[in-house]
């Protein structure tokens, strides 16, 4: 690092603990010879969730303190366009309006399943109108053609889905791709698997990794020529970021830095209702149900879920809100982009990788399980994120709002009506859509339970009778879903309305009424009224 190091924007006095974290990140700059800094090219599908915004932040933070150089960034994910519009205002937000933002590809190979406009993505009309993005944006396949130098090669961090780089693999050799790239860094995981004859090393991407599903045949072409071309690479799965998990109050810090801090708060509160609603009304996919909803978003220990999810009762929002733990998926990729003298110097990895993370093929997974992280250690990744994403907003939200005066309020787009009568929405068809989801649920996990294999491929349960009696149940749930069918349909009928589809949900309408109710139990209880011959007593002959 040439002149002195970038401001550090906490107090040494006030925020000690703070202030260490920027001091060592500080020195490790230093440290570090010439071509030790990862140039590191980001493909993303920001707006999808608001983890992808807390890599940004926490990756230009990076930046400005000189631990990384961003080459560059590629947005994919239909659609693509409008998300790159989003990134260049927040890139312009953070000071970093040289680093480029290309338009990717639409993301995915299903557009109708994966590409839904979540209500609460993309309606940040001020972000988008800005006047820079009246400029055009090259594609990736351009943008990645120039930044490519094999004198600096690139950390390539991927946190959305693979379609861009398996394309982008297909016409290029193994040595064009060792020379060219460095290493590669996805939020998503793969199995690691080797042949006992061969000793052939091969990847298998996780089918229950929603960036690994956007494109299958991408995503298993991504990782074939990891393996194939021995191109390094670190795989962040999902209990990772559960382990590093952060507070909501934390969040409530950070929303208050500047435009960006703003937009967070906005978008934050929508996407959590949608992660709290869905599951107990109406699941977006089969696997997100309310016990889901109480592990990952709440915390609760397995069984505590479990129990709760059974019992059919859903907390209200107002009170689940102040519980929501904040998982950000991406940002613990990004942290693991900055390089393993990072995470050794902040505390993530403190001591000796587990052997499968330190074999000679140099592919590694952190997050295989909740007690099986690979090494790294989740309060310290938590941590290291809760101060670099902070900081990074403390530095640059005061300039930004000097520089961008007319940014400092956002208008965000109201979602579109729904078509449907919302009472007859609210209290006749969703009940009975969650019903028949609800039995239907629990018959599939009592025959789960019933016809569940060890790792010896015998029946876990070895009783005729108990797996009689799961099956019995199973299929008394079954009846409770074609009964719940059958009185959708009949209502249905006799309002002459078609059954709604996900697009037809009043979020934006459930989501104010419960804020409502959330504001409202905030409120100081109203003092109690002062009761007869109780108080100052007043002498009538005075």
């Amino acid at each position: 690092m040439s002149g002195p190091p970038p401001e550090i924007p906490f107090n040494e006095n006030q925020e000690p603990e703070q202030y260490g974290y920027y001091k060592k990140l500080i020195t490790l700059v230093e440290e570090r010879k010439p071509g030790e800094k990862p140039r590191i090219l980001v493909f993303t599908d920001i707006e999808q969730d608001y983890d992808d915004l807390l890599a940004v932040i926490f990756l230009a933070e990076m930046h400005r303190m000189g631990a990384i150089e961003l080459a560059g960034f590629v947005v994919n994910h239909y659609p693509a366009l409008e998300r790159a519009k989003f990134l260049r205002t927040v890139l312009h937000l953070l000071d970093l309006p040289s680093v480029e933002v290309a338009e990717g590809s639409q993301g995915t190979s299903d557009l109708a399943m994966h590409a839904q406009n979540h209500y609460y993505g993309l309606k940040n009309a001020t972000f988008r109108d800005a006047p820079w993005n009246k400029r055009e944006f090259r594609s990736g396949a351009d943008l990645m053609k120039d930044l490519l130098n094999p004198n600096r090669p690139l950390t390539v961090l991927l946190i959305s889905g693979l379609q861009d780089i398996g394309q982008f693999f297909k016409a290029k050799t193994p040595k064009f791709l060792q020379d060219n790239f460095s290493k590669f860094v996805s939020q998503g995981g793969y199995e690691v698997g080797t042949d006992e004859n061969t000793g052939r090393v091969s990847l298998t991407p996780l089918k229950n990794a929603m960036n690994n599903q956007f494109n299958e045949a991408e995503s298993a072409n991504y990782t074939n020529r990891l393996a194939k071309d021995n191109l390094k690479s670190d795989a962040w799965c999902r209990d990772a970021a559960m382990a590093a998990w952060m507070p909501g109050t934390f969040m409530d810090k950070l929303c208050k830095q500047g435009p960006i801090g703003a937009h967070l708060e906005w978008v934050r509160k929508r996407m959590e209702f949608k992660f709290y609603w869905d599951p107990f009304h109406w699941p977006f996919l089969p696997h997100l149900h309310p016990e889901w909803y109480l592990r990952t978003r709440l915390g609760k220990d397995p069984k505590t879920a479990e129990k709760e999810a059974a019992s059919g009762k859903a907390m209200p929002f107002s009170a689940v809100w102040p519980q929501t733990r904040v998982i950000a998926y991406d940002c613990c990729a990004a942290i693991g982009a900055v390089g393993d003298d990072f995470m050794i110097a902040m505390g993530v990895m403190p001591g000796n990788l587990p052997a499968y993370n330190t074999e000679a093929h140099g592919h590694r997974v952190f997050g295989k399980g909740p007690n099986n992280l690979g090494g790294v250690n989740g309060p310290a990744l938590a941590k290291v994120m809760e101060t670099f994403l902070l900081g990074g907003l403390k530095a640059t939200a005061p300039k930004a709002l000097r520089a961008y005066p007319t940014l400092q309020k956002s208008v965000h787009e109201a979602p579109a009506a729904s078509s449907y009568d919302f009472d007859l929405l609210k209290n006749d068809l969703l009940p009975l859509l969650h019903a028949e989801m609800t039995h239907k649920g629990r018959a599939m996990k009592l025959r789960g339970k019933a016809d569940e294999k060890g790792a010896d491929g015998k029946l876990v349960i070895k009783n005729p009778q108990e797996i009689a009696k799961l099956n019995q149940q199973a299929a008394a749930e079954d009846a409770k879903a074609v009964d719940a069918r059958k009185k959708l349909l009949a209502v249905l009928a006799a309002k002459g309305v078609p059954a709604p589809k996900r697009n037809d949900i009043p979020y934006e309408r459930l989501f104010q009424e419960e804020m409502v109710k959330f504001h409202r139990a905030q409120q100081p209880p109203p003092p109690p009224p002062q009761q007869a011959g109780k108080g100052r007593q007043v002498n009538p002959a005075k």
